[in-house]
């Protein structure tokens, strides 16, 4: 799943990735792979970072179940103060109401726990 996307010193697009790996999550930028994140930590990052939405989204976006019961979903929106779609992710664990926020602060956060990881 597309978490950001950052731009390569040739002007390419380079998508920064989140698949699942077994139990964890690898991070992976464009064909260069970044670290392993822990389901857990995962949550913890969104926990930290994003709010409670105040509108619905589009649960058909692309997901990731993190565990039973805890998937995070991509999902593009315009606030009405944007010129064009955002990307945010939506944490939706149960018995809880969505939380979001953009991806870049969790793509960001999640880099630098996997630069901690290999150092």
């Amino acid at each position: 799943m597309k978490i950001d996307e950052e731009i390569s010193t040739s002007g390419e697009a380079v998508p920064l990735l989140l698949e699942a790996q077994g139990e964890n999550f690898s991070l992976t930028s464009g064909d260069s792979p970044l670290g392993l994140v822990s389901a857990p930590a995962l949550v913890t990052v969104m926990r930290r970072y994003a709010r409670p939405l105040d509108t619905s989204f589009d649960s058909k976006s692309e997901s990731l179940q993190l565990a039973p019961g805890t998937t995070l979903f991509a999902w593009y929106y315009r606030a009405p103060v944007d010129l064009e779609d955002k990307l945010y992710l939506v944490l939706v664990e149960a018995d809880t109401p969505p939380i979001a926020v953009l991806s870049r602060q969790v793509a960001n956060a999640l880099r630098f726990l996997c630069n901690a990881n290999n150092s």
